[in-house]
């Protein structure tokens, strides 16, 4: 697994150069690590890109989504089945329990997978914009540099901000608790039928 996750990185020895650039809040030359394709062919640029967007995007996204949707599934579908089967008044506390551990995990779902979208997708469009998928014109304005420097920031923030959602959803806040149930807005028929 180690060595899959590093091929992609393999390109990066060959792409990345030390440039001297004017500072934004100055005009000394600093030393900024910059990506290089001049002597790429269009072709092998748009693949490399297209390999990247894939394995760090697309495959994640669609495992994202299948594997919490199994999970939001499997945990729905227990409930449904308990609600048949045990229909008795005795197990009406483990149905409650079952059902706010159903609503909490749906809600934590859509908020993992929205946060990587929101994170990730951006900086995946500008880069296909940056590497003329869509335009044959790119920005080189200033404006342009610090915008592409804030959505690569962003890229990363995914890592950072999940253990705060799953912080936030484990809270015993009630202001945190407020917040993390208008996550799904499907679930706020059951919210409103079960205690939370």
């Amino acid at each position: 697994a180690w060595l899959f996750s590093l091929l992609p990185s393999v390109p990066c020895l060959f792409i990345f150069k030390v440039e001297f650039r004017d500072s934004l809040l100055d005009s000394i030359l600093q030393p900024e690590c910059v990506s290089d394709f001049t002597y790429w062919p269009t072709f092998l640029r748009k693949l490399y890109f297209s390999g990247v967007a894939i394995i760090i995007f697309a495959i994640p996204l669609v495992l994202f989504i299948g594997l919490y949707s199994h999970v939001v599934y499997e945990l729905w579908a227990t409930v449904n089945r308990l609600n048949h089967i045990d229909g008795h008044p005795s197990n009406l506390p483990r149905q409650s329990l079952l059902s706010r551990a159903q609503i909490k995990t749906t809600n934590l779902s859509m908020a993992v997978v929205l946060t990587f979208l929101l994170t990730n997708l951006p900086y995946i469009v500008v880069e296909f914009f940056r590497q003329q998928f869509v335009f044959r014109t790119t920005c080189h304005t200033e404006f342009c540099h610090l915008f592409k420097a804030i959505l690569g920031v962003s890229t990363v923030c995914n890592s950072a901000i999940n253990p705060f959602i799953f912080l936030l959803f484990n809270s015993k806040s009630s202001l945190a608790q407020k917040f993390t149930s208008g996550c799904c807005p499907h679930t706020k028929p059951f919210q409103n039928s079960v205690p939370l």
